[in-house]
């Protein structure tokens, strides 16, 4: 895989997962693995760099901790950082095209599954219908989301990816990109708001939605991170040339999002009318098996329902779902 190949990758939505920095295990690299990196890299290219070979070489390899869940990982990076950009692959990229996501109306950028069809999963269907085009960002793979011992974090994070996708496609949601940090282990990082600006300015939507990080007191922690990580994301970073200029040299230029959505907000100036979707929106919640699961369907459908009524109070509608929402001018 050469750099200009990488760099049309990540634009593609290609990401690889980044070894958790507080235990991962370096070891000897064997003369076997050198001789697999360079076939993989290819050999013409390989044999550019002058590396040869030596028995002091190493590599790094997951281990697993506490702070990484035991998976040995910890975020995601775009491949072509891990590649050297001399100028003769510079070249090479600009002499190839840039291949670009197709972009979208609205991004929905979630702590866990499940989080963005209880938020806004009426507006989600509602906006579908009327020919929006949405996406889905997934911060965590929701692995703590259980009190079941039986389950085991990595089964669980499998399951509900899969939920999640099956609620997408109920919802009619264009794609699902999914980050993968840890459950319970998001941090306010300048890695972790680059991800959410590439992705911003790779998609390019007029809209974001996502969960409101100022409620007082209890507020689970990953939903707090999100939201102002996001925010911080939408205005400045995605906006201003030079917050990331590797990201305006990949072809990744600043973008400005007009409006913000926050779900879950203490103080809310804005609702949509989700009557004719609320059928929808159940649907799409009671794919999230592992979280609702237990729940009577009838039981879980009127808790909903009072809800979106109440939101809908003083409205000419009978259901809503409400938001804090911020216009952005500049």
């Amino acid at each position: 895989l050469n750099f200009s190949d990488a760099f049309l990758g990540v634009l593609a939505q290609r990401l690889t997962r980044r070894l958790c920095m507080e235990c991962r295990e370096e070891y000897p690299l064997t003369r076997d693995e050198f001789e697999m990196i360079r076939a993989d890299y290819g050999e013409d290219h390989f044999s550019k760099t002058g590396i040869e070979y030596n028995a002091d070489m190493s590599l790094y390899r997951p281990a697993g901790c506490e702070s990484c869940s035991d998976t040995g990982y910890r975020g995601r990076m775009g491949i072509h950082e891990l590649m050297e950009g001399t100028a003769d692959i510079k070249l090479m990229i600009k002499n190839q095209p840039v291949i670009m996501p197709e972009t979208a109306d609205v991004m929905v950028i979630s702590p866990h599954a499940d989080d963005a069809e209880g938020g806004c999963g009426g507006t989600v269907a509602k906006w579908i219908k009327e020919g929006k085009s949405v996406v889905y960002v997934l911060c965590t793979n929701g692995d703590k989301g259980t009190s079941d011992p039986d389950i085991k974090p990595e089964q669980l994070a499998t399951t509900r990816e899969k939920e999640q996708l099956a609620a997408a496609e109920v919802l009619g949601v264009r794609e699902v990109i999914f980050l993968r940090h840890p459950d319970q282990g998001l941090e306010e990082t300048p890695e972790f708001r680059k991800e959410l600006v590439r992705l911003i300015r790779m998609y390019r939507p007029d809209t974001v939605i996502t969960v409101d990080p100022y409620r007082k007191y209890i507020w689970h922690r990953d939903h707090r991170i999100t939201g102002q990580v996001v925010l911080d994301a939408v205005f400045p970073y995605a906006r201003d040339l030079y917050s990331y200029p590797d990201l305006n040299e990949e072809g990744l230029e600043p973008f400005k999002v007009k409006e913000v959505l926050l779900w879950a907000s203490e103080d809310p100036n804005y609702n949509i009318d989700i009557t004719d979707v609320f059928d929808i929106k159940v649907k799409a919640l009671r794919c999230h098996e592992s979280q609702v699961g237990s729940a009577p369907l009838v039981e879980m459908e009127e808790r909903i329902k009072e809800r979106s009524r109440t939101y809908a109070e003083g409205e000419d509608y009978e259901l809503a779902e409400s938001f804090h929402r911020v216009e952005l001018f500049r």
